[in-house]
């Protein structure tokens, strides 16, 4: 029986026909006069029996041999039809569909971009109070460049109804918020602020924090304190406190989305600050701050209240060298107590991304 031949199909098949006996052993006349002359026996029940010839032999094994791949020449079998030796059919040869055929790799899931950049906290962060390395800052500010309006967002995988509902009824400012992931060296936080809100002016004790707007406008200002240290002491209150320090502004101007990421350092970089949403539209903002606020006393979280530098009798002899422009960048801030908390609605936004392990 002649071999199989590989795929296509057709070859396959064509490999699993018969082979026609004619022209492959003795012409047809000669098989006549040879078996004419063969000898007769007898079998064992008596009757007349002619010895096949060397002829009849090779025709036989002619007919059996099926035609193989190479055999294009040879007549088909159907014109042979009708030898008692025929054997049986063979079945039909079924087409392989294409995906059986090779094996397709299936590449593995590509990772959301806040996951990269968890990914990479984890091993860059160690929750120290002091600013990380310029290397450090570096790769992290590179990551949150990466990350655009279609790697987080917020129309399809944040729900902020219940922000936005409870803004239009609510005389006090809403803000929307999600921790995405938390650990004891950093938090990633995104924000939401429906149109005109205002974040009040607030500290980041020992921490550095890295900003950036995701959606809308907003308008930020942020302070670092004067050192050292210059403090409001004086009876007459707000401005005259103990608890009321010197501080200067580091920023004042309207971001956009897109506008890039910017770093605040424990000591430096406007760790205090406030953010405005634009009147039109909402805002957003993704955060990562290490350490993260805790709930003892060294990083909780104040709010102040700011006065103009010059509502205080120390401007004088701090401002006796400067020109009312640089007079123009410094502030008191008051921290507010217990009793004079912002007026402020935080609810949560509810998030159906990828999730953030």
């Amino acid at each position: 029986m002649a071999g199989s031949a590989p795929f296509p199909v057709a070859a396959l098949d064509a490999a699993f026909r018969k082979e026609e006996a004619e022209g492959q052993g003795t012409a047809p006349g000669k098989e006549s006069s040879a078996a004419a002359a063969a000898p007769k026996t007898l079998t064992e029940s008596g009757s007349p029996s002619t010895t096949p010839t060397r002829a009849e032999q090779q025709v036989a094994a002619g007919k059996k041999r099926k035609r193989g791949p190479t055999d294009e020449g040879s007549p088909s079998r159907e014109e042979g039809a009708g030898d008692d030796d025929d054997e049986p059919p063979v079945p039909p040869v079924v087409s392989v569909p294409q995906a059986v055929q090779r094996q397709v790799a299936v590449p593995p899931r590509r990772q959301s971009a806040l996951q990269l950049l968890v990914n990479e906290c984890r091993v860059l962060l160690d929750g120290s109070e002091s600013a990380p390395p310029p290397t450090t800052v570096s790769r992290i500010l590179a990551l949150f460049n990466g990350i655009g309006p279609d790697d987080i967002r917020l129309d399809t995988e944040f729900d902020a109804s219940e922000v936005t509902r409870a803004a239009a009824r609510s005389p006090t400012p809403v803000i929307g918020g999600k921790y995405m992931y938390e650990c004891e060296k950093f938090t990633v936080a995104i924000f939401y602020l429906p149109p005109g809100t205002v974040m009040p002016l607030h500290d980041h004790p020992g921490m550095t924090v890295f900003s950036k707007l995701l959606a809308g406008s907003a308008h930020v200002q942020s302070f670092d304190w004067v050192s050292p240290a210059v403090h409001g002491n004086g009876a007459n209150r707000p401005v005259r406190s103990s608890t009321t320090r010197l501080a200067k502004r580091v920023l004042d101007h309207d971001v956009a989305a897109g506008c890039g990421t910017w770093v605040l350092y424990p000591s430096s970089g406007g760790n205090l600050h406030r953010f405005i949403a634009g009147g039109d539209e909402p805002c957003a903002f993704l955060d990562v701050l290490t350490p993260p606020y805790s709930l003892g006393p060294r990083r909780q979280c104040t709010f102040y209240r700011d006065y103009p530098f010059d509502l205080h009798p120390n401007h004088h002899a701090f401002g006796r060298n400067l020109s009312d422009e640089e007079k123009s960048q410094f502030s008191w801030l008051r921290p507010m107590g217990a009793g004079m908390l912002p007026d402020l609605n935080i609810i949560p936004l509810t998030y159906s991304g990828p999730e953030i392990l």
